[in-house]
């Protein structure tokens, strides 16, 4: 009988296969034990993780306030209460949770303009509060959109009769002490919604908000950007003889009431012409001696003035 060719090529290459299945196997177990391995490895290092972060010698115990206000304490120790994902603690050195701190002082204390949180140790932070700066004060807001002669009838007190100081971005963060007349310039501490702290421009200020508000706290006076502007002036108007005793703005005016009782009024943002337009004038008015009742600015190359009358 003749060989049968395709049956001893079967019979060759049967072991050879037989061979490479097995081998197959072995790799494919091999890679199921390591899997294995890796995988309860990976587990036993993510348990041991959890129980070392909930080490007391690596949660924040202790709590430094930069600037010695115990009262920020509390804020800070609600803030790292808790846990992520009901696993990590929040108030894990490794994990610390900085960003809730500085949100939960700033909330609480709008006096404050901003908070570093940083590690001083294993279990103690430090945190650092910077304090805004005043600016001036804020009173209340204008009466009308026309000028009047006397700071009483141009000006209206806020609701509830108290001043607030505002930052350079014209943010109200604290009550200042009532002002009986515009030429109070003193605080009183009421607490801690007082400001301790002497606004660097010395007169009221009246204006309106930028926004509608049911509380002067936490609003923002409008034209905050063109305010320097207008101190600037102020500052100007020293080299006359006039005193800046208050401010009250009305839409894109200023009304500027000094101390002789004279009403200054000019376009805001054109503190620079105001004062050309003063200067120009030279001895024909005067600011300091009380003898007028207005001098009116808002005209380009014009000053209008009205003289007091002289009682008999």
């Amino acid at each position: 009988m003749a060989p049968n060719p395709a049956g001893t090529q079967k019979s060759i290459r049967g072991p050879r296969a037989a061979e490479r299945t097995r081998l197959a196997d072995r790799r494919r177990a091999a890679r199921k034990r390591r899997a294995g391995l890796v995988s309860i490895l990976t587990v036993f290092v993510l348990v041991l993780s959890i129980v070392v972060l909930w080490q007391r010698a690596l949660r924040v115990t202790r709590i430094t306030v930069t600037t010695g206000d115990t009262s920020l304490v509390p804020l800070a120790t609600e803030a790292l209460s808790g846990t992520y994902a009901f696993v990590i603690p929040r108030d894990s050195i490794i994990f610390l949770a900085a960003g809730s701190v500085r949100r939960a002082i700033l909330s609480a204390h709008p006096e404050i303009a901003a908070v570093s949180v940083s590690r001083s140790g294993f279990d103690s932070i430090a945190v650092k509060p910077e304090p805004r700066s005043p600016l001036a004060r804020w009173c209340g807001t204008a009466t009308s959109s026309a000028p009047a002669n006397t700071a009483l009838l141009d000006s209206m007190a806020s609701p509830d009769g108290s001043c607030y100081l505002f930052d350079g971005g014209g943010f109200l963060y604290a009550r200042a002490a009532s002002v009986a007349s515009s030429t109070a310039t003193s605080t009183e501490d009421v607490g801690h919604s007082m400001s301790h702290m002497e606004p660097r421009v010395p007169y009221v200020v009246y204006a309106p908000f930028l926004l509608a508000t049911s509380s002067p706290l936490g609003a923002t006076v409008a034209h905050a950007a063109d305010l320097p502007g207008v101190f600037d002036f102020s500052t100007q108007l020293r080299t006359l003889g006039a005193q800046v005793v208050s401010l009250v703005l009305r839409g894109d005016e200023v009304d500027l009431f000094l101390t002789s009782g004279t009403r200054v009024t000019y376009v805001l943002g054109d503190e620079q012409g105001a004062f050309s337009l003063l200067s120009a004038t030279g001895n024909q008015i005067s600011l300091k001696d009380g003898s007028l009742e207005y001098v009116d600015l808002r005209f380009p190359g014009k000053v209008f003035f009205k003289k007091k009358e002289v009682q008999k």
